[in-house]
């Protein structure tokens, strides 16, 4: 997953926040969502911590996917999408995941994998 991210905004008066605007989700040849954030995006201080990151976003994102899978009960698109992006965030360390907004697209993309089944 390739994307844009920034890590270098946190909120103002909120300290020690990460912002991951624009992580995106896409899928690995095993078909499990992966996070990549563009380096291209990050200071030198946040691209020496992209990899961790993009490791706990993932790991975040897998496992969210999973417990949305085995919950859904025919819910819409945009309610799944919703669903994945709370349940991810869930799973995050508070900073990380105050700051974490993916790439809505790519989301939905692994929303539409739960939906299909």
């Amino acid at each position: 997953m390739s994307g844009r991210t920034g890590l270098s905004h946190p909120r103002p008066g909120y300290h020690g926040a990460a912002d991951v605007p624009h992580s995106r989700p896409e899928r690995t040849m095993t078909g499990e969502p992966q996070v990549t954030l563009d380096p291209q995006s990050l200071n030198p201080i946040e691209e020496k911590l992209r990899v961790p990151l993009e490791e706990q976003l993932t790991s975040a994102l897998q496992a969210a996917t999973e417990r949305v899978r085995h919950a859904y009960t025919g819910q819409s698109l945009p309610e799944v999408t919703a669903w994945l992006f709370e349940e991810t965030k869930a799973g995050l360390h508070p900073d990380i995941a105050d700051g974490f907004h993916p790439d809505h697209a790519e989301l939905t993309q692994v929303a539409r994998s739960i939906v299909a089944g």
